[in-house]
């Protein structure tokens, strides 16, 4: 950066997408609308790396560190109680629509076994912000929703209901070629 620039900071609103199939078509970019986020989202990346040790040092001050993976978590807060949402968010934890709401019913523990792979509900996540212009996209190429970190339903008299909702990365392993987890950028510079 040659020099500061107040217009290149960013406010970046938006929504989520599940299975998105073409940035340059208009939203929901051929998938399945979330919802709007109340502040956007949240992108972690956890870097996994082991200490190494050596008895030079006392066998505890690590000399390096050998990287072993990293983890990549998008979390954010729905504000639109919505059946695919819910769908999505609480894979096998929902009744069929029906009832005489005909609304789905979200239920604990679920439909899901344990020892069910997460997989078997995985798909593409996208961030889509409301400026696609300036905005900045990201795009999961796959993720499971991960209830178990912080999937949460809030009902406030001070505040609009929301969900919360975790997104955890997978490495699409059918895909040898297939070195990006994550891409956090212009739309027009990410393939889906």
């Amino acid at each position: 950066m040659a020099s500061d620039n107040f217009a290149s900071i960013l406010r970046n609103p938006g929504r989520l997408v599940w299975d998105p199939t073409d940035l340059s078509i208009a939203f929901p970019h051929g998938g399945k609308s979330l919802g709007f986020t109340r502040d956007g989202v949240l992108v972690q990346t956890i870097v996994g790396a082991t200490p190494l040790v050596a008895e030079d040092f006392g066998g505890v001050e690590p000399f390096n560190y050998m990287f072993i993976g990293q983890l990549y978590t998008l979390s954010a807060d729905l504000i639109q109680w919505d059946d695919d949402t819910l769908q999505v968010a609480f894979p096998g934890g929902l009744t069929v629509a029906g009832g005489t709401s005909g609304e789905r019913v979200v239920q604990y523990p679920g439909t899901l076994d344990q020892a069910s792979l997460l997989s078997s509900v995985s798909g593409k996540l996208l961030f889509s912000p409301e400026d696609l212009t300036s905005g900045k996209v990201v795009l999961f190429k796959k993720v499971v929703p991960f209830i178990a970190d912080a999937s949460e339903i809030l009902f406030r008299r001070s505040e609009h209901a929301s969900l919360k909702v975790v997104f955890r990365a997978l490495r699409d392993i059918a895909l040898a070629a297939a070195k990006q987890v994550v891409e956090v950028g212009d739309r027009r510079d990410i393939t889906i």
